[in-house]
Formats: structure tokens, C-alpha cells, sequence
């Protein structure tokens, strides 16, 4: 998973304007691997970006992770 999330690092840095679907795929992979405050906070991160880079689609892909994540646990 570290490799994973180091390119996504670099693929970012690479094109600044993927920051959205980066997160929502980056919270994704948070979620498969069972890291739920991780990954609702990445699309809570993810769908920050999208509201600045006004990009629809991938602000509904972060709202509906967060939705699918629930209320985070203590």
C-alpha cells in the first residue's frame, strides 16, 4: 500500500488538477485495507479539492464514500 499511495504522491505532483480523484482513490484503498478514519478523512479531503477545482463528478465519488464510510468511531 505504501507503494501505492508514493504514486499517487508523485503522480500528483505531476498534474496538481487530479487532487480529487487522487483522494477519493487514495480513500478507496484506505477503506479496502480496513483503515476507515483514514479513508473518510481522505474523502473529506478529496471532496474539498473537488469543490476548489470544481469538478462534479468526482465531489459526488467523495460524498458517496463518506456517506458509505458512516459516522466515524471512536
Amino acid at each position: 500500500m505504501h507503494r501505492l499511495h508514493a504514486h499517487l504522491a508523485g503522480y500528483l505532483s505531476r498534474t496538481p488538477g487530479a487532487a480529487a480523484r487522487i483522494g477519493w482513490a487514495r480513500a478507496l484503498v484506505l477503506a479496502a485495507a480496513g483503515r476507515e478514519r483514514a479513508a473518510r478523512k481522505a474523502a473529506i479531503e478529496a471532496g474539498a479539492a473537488a469543490e476548489r477545482l470544481a469538478v462534479p463528478y468526482d465531489r459526488h465519488q467523495a460524498t458517496e464514500l463518506i456517506r458509505r464510510l458512516g459516522p466515524t468511531r471512536r
